[in-house]
């Protein structure tokens, strides 16, 4: 079932739809929710060497699968230096790797969102990348 906001719909976009209601972001600017281009270092891109510990690049991989799924840029998240991990805020922005990823495997485009060239193609292609370093 779509969900309609006004004359825009949005066809199941959860992603949009919680970044909306959460940070009370307006239709208008819905396109400075997400990141234009992959980072240097995103997890999400084909042509850097998979970096990450291969069972999170396999679970980041299945991640994009599904187009309720969410994953905000590591450059606009905070980070809790005691701890290690990274927590989204207000002012994060959607991984332009994931959205490309995310696109590639069937799910919806966001409007104003161009999908990069320089994501893998498909989950399966990351997931092999990721085995690949897991076998070495």
């Amino acid at each position: 079932m779509a969900i309609r906001m006004g004359c825009n719909h949005y066809d199941d976009y959860f992603p949009r739809l919680l970044c909306y209601y959460l940070f009370d972001v307006k239709h208008q600017d819905m396109e400075n929710y997400f990141m234009k281009e992959p980072c240097k270092h995103c997890p999400y891109r084909h042509d850097v060497v998979p970096f990450l510990h291969p069972e999170r690049g396999i679970e980041l991989a299945y991640h994009a699968q599904n187009p309720y799924n969410s994953f905000p840029c590591h450059k606009t998240t905070e980070s809790d230096d005691n701890e290690g991990y990274s927590y989204r805020t207000a002012k994060s922005l959607e991984c332009a790797g994931f959205l490309s990823l995310q696109i590639n495997e069937g799910g919806s485009c966001p409007d104003g969102f161009t999908p990069s060239d320089k994501a893998y193609g498909c989950a399966d292609d990351m997931i092999y990348a990721y085995e690949e370093l897991n076998d070495k």
